[in-house]
């Protein structure tokens, strides 16, 4: 299965040793399926916590409906398609 990287907005680290000369790295990473592609505008946001060593990460999809039902299947349907290896 071919994984891609969700680009991230925000805070460009994801974790710091919070010393006066700071390590700062990106440990944290939200990988998603080529299933994806039904979310063009998935991206994940970068909270900068301030006292923690860690930000959090939060993943959206940035889905629109315009009127009427959406007939693109939800989150849950995509994961357990893809537990099923679907």
């Amino acid at each position: 299965m071919e994984l891609k990287e969700l680009h991230r907005v925000g805070g460009r680290f994801t974790w710091t040793n919070n010393h006066d000369m700071p390590i700062r790295v990106v440990h944290d990473r939200v990988l998603v399926s080529t299933k994806w592609e039904m979310f063009p505008l998935a991206f994940v946001h970068v909270i900068t916590k301030m006292g923690s060593d860690h930000n959090p990460l939060l993943t959206t999809t940035k889905t629109v409906f315009r009127g009427g039902r959406d007939t693109r299947p939800c989150l849950s349907q995509l994961q357990i398609e893809i537990s099923r290896g679907g």
